[in-house]
């Protein structure tokens, strides 16, 4: 019982940071004044064997040079406390944005750290570089 309450407050801190997550973006995308836009594009359903089914938000920035998809990909990961991922067109590049309880970190497919501090700064030039 003590397990299954722990679980439910772990997925609600999570949803509760990604939407965190998403409003700096928006908040940082909208500060572009018209050069770039962002949407919600939904909500993904994640179902995870020990956690259960949830749903966060996904967002779609559109850039002069192409579009990033904001996919969740779920919590409590071999990676961190949950895994957000940056699919870029036309590029068709990928980067993994880890919660690792101590704050955001960008990682490449293969594990590599981005050398940065996740920042406002840093997620343009993040997308800048995956397009």
């Amino acid at each position: 019982m003590l397990r299954k309450a722990m679980l439910v407050r772990r997925k609600k801190d999570w949803a509760a940071h990604m939407d965190v997550l998403c409003k700096d973006i928006q908040k940082w995308v909208s500060e572009e004044r018209g050069k770039w836009s962002v949407q919600a594009s939904g909500k993904k359903k994640i179902e995870q064997q020990e956690i259960g089914t949830y749903s966060l938000p996904r967002l779609t920035i559109k850039t002069p040079g192409g579009r990033i998809q904001l996919e969740p990909v779920g919590m409590d990961l071999f990676t961190g406390e949950g895994r957000v991922d940056f699919y870029a067109s036309p590029s068709f590049r990928r980067l993994l944005l880890v919660d690792t309880g101590k704050g955001w970190k960008l990682r490449t497919d293969s594990g590599i750290e981005w050398p940065h501090k996740w920042s406002k700064n840093e997620f343009f030039e993040v997308v800048k570089a995956i397009i």
